[in-house]
């Protein structure tokens, strides 16, 4: 067998980072290949949610001597049932990019069967200790806790002063990534805030203006994505995010992802942040019907002008708001999702005809979309069907006033065999769309010839021998039950 060049293998394999059996399977062909394969599996080694015995053993058989000889000292023998019985081939920990704090605390409670807390600190402790010191460029740091350890989580950041350790600026001054909750002692943001400035996704949970959390954004130099759910522990305040909202402004040059998820607790940025965010491709505002300040914060939306953006979900919005953002993005817009349009019963159909007509006529490269439609409005879908011909995917949506009245799919399912560009294969239809044999045969007898479907609706059990014989014949991909999932409406 020919030798392959190591940088050759080092790309193939960072092609299979995300599957480990064929990664692990690689690293059994020959010492060079093992060689270039256990870096990589064992840059996220506890990313699953099952648990890892291996590592817990090579944790547990790899912590220094001076951290065995405390933990013995304090009555902790961590090796007394240790099924690693030879020295690992690798010094694997070494290899680590991910730390997860709230893995590493269930992995520590394994360790022993004592029930003092004082005793979890201290291997917890020692553990992060080990990590920090071998692990050279940590591009991955998750913060977050369970419910069962949240506030002895929070008290043991305090306690175990990560910054302090030996190697931790080695450790964490190339930091990428971090998931974090704003509850954390300031100080914890202030010590990162020194070490880490090239930070480029920040995920934020329980978010709130926590000073040392400020200061950490704020000295970020390639902040691109940003994304966070607000506090349950200030839902009684309104809570403007101000601090937050000052410091990417900040990272305004470089921000190109920002989401703001379930703000179930009436908190929002200040209306005025958003005007500074020219260069997002990514925008997803979920539940703005909670927000305290709605009608400011939609205001400042639909004045903002955000041409370079490609993605855009939205709650809760009213289609004006909807209308005004498409209208100033120059025609970047690939995919868009609009959930649960704010509009008043008794409307008229002109909201809804202005609204599709905003997106044929703007976005000429859009791919995916997700949208209420009624019947009365099918002229102008039809219109939407033929100008944007980059369509790949749509989910559509019955109007929800007459959600307790199904609508009949029949004039859509119609109005789709006939206009629907010749890319446009996938196909959801969320609630309360009333189906029947005779139109679903009539759809799927029209798509012959075309690019085989993937149709997703709720009630496929109904009609599965339908679904069955026109996949046996070809003109179905794939078929599937589906529930309504905002984050992967546009997976197929």
């Amino acid at each position: 067998m020919s030798k392959i060049d190591n940088d050759v293998l080092l790309i193939i394999f960072d092609e299979l980072k995300n599957d480990n059996g064929t990664l692990f399977t690689c690293a059994l062909v020959n010492r060079q290949w093992c060689k270039m394969a256990i870096p990589i599996l064992w840059k996220d080694p506890i990313k699953n949610q099952q648990f890892n015995e291996q590592l817990l053993d090579i944790i547990k058989y790899s912590l220094p001597y001076e951290s065995k000889k405390l933990l013995l000292s304090h009555g902790i023998d961590i090796t007394s049932n240790l099924q690693l019985r030879k020295k690992p081939l690798f010094d694997y920990i070494k290899y680590c990019k991910y730390l997860r704090f709230n893995k590493i605390n269930e992995y520590a409670n394994l360790m022993t069967k004592s029930i003092k807390e004082t005793d979890y600190f201290l291997i917890k402790r020692e553990i992060f200790k080990f990590y920090i010191s071998k692990c050279s460029s940590i591009k991955f740091l998750d913060l977050n806790f369970t419910e069962r350890y949240y506030q002895l989580s929070h008290d043991d950041l305090m306690k175990y002063q990560l910054l302090k350790f030996p190697g931790a600026i080695n450790c964490f001054s190339e930091l990428m990534e971090l998931h974090c909750d704003s509850n954390i002692d300031s100080s914890i943001f202030y010590g990162f805030a020194e070490i880490c400035k090239f930070i480029q996704k920040i995920y934020i949970y329980q978010l709130y203006d926590n000073p040392g959390l400020i200061e950490l954004i704020k000295v970020q130099k390639n902040l691109k994505k940003f994304k966070y759910t607000a506090s349950k522990f200030i839902k009684y305040k309104i809570n403007e995010f101000t601090g937050i909202g000052k410091a990417l402004e900040k990272n305004s040059e470089t921000l190109l992802h920002f989401k703001a998820l379930d703000d179930l607790y009436g908190n929002c940025f200040i209306p005025g942040v958003f005007s500074k965010f020219k260069n997002l491709e990514k925008l997803i505002l979920f539940r703005l019907c909670y927000c305290f300040q709605q009608y400011e914060f939609e205001e400042q939306l639909s004045f903002t002008s955000f041409p370079k953006l490609k993605v855009i979900h939205i709650q809760d919005a009213s289609i004006y708001t909807v209308k005004k953002i498409i209208e100033k993005t120059d025609g970047n817009l690939i995919k868009i999702a609009i959930y649960d349009i704010e509009y008043k019963k008794d409307y008229d159909n002109k909201p809804f005809q202005d609204l599709i007509q905003s997106i044929y006529k703007n976005c000429p490269n859009l791919k995916f979309l997700r949208l209420e439609i009624k019947d009365e409005i099918l002229e102008d879908f039809e219109k939407l069907l033929i100008t944007c011909n980059q369509l790949e995917g749509l989910v559509i949506e019955s109007c929800r006033w007459k959600m307790y009245n199904n609508y009949n799919i029949k004039n859509l399912l119609l109005l789709l065999a006939k206009s629907s560009p010749i890319n446009l294969f996938k196909f959801k239809f969320y609630y309360y769309w009333d189906f029947d044999q005779i139109s679903l045969n009539l759809f799927f007898e029209n798509w012959r010839g075309r690019k085989p479907l993937k149709f997703y609706m709720v009630g496929t059990d109904k009609f599965l021998s339908i679904f069955e014989n026109y996949k046996n014949e070809g003109i179905i991909e794939r078929y599937e039950d589906i529930e309504d999932i905002y984050f992967k409406c546009f997976e197929w």
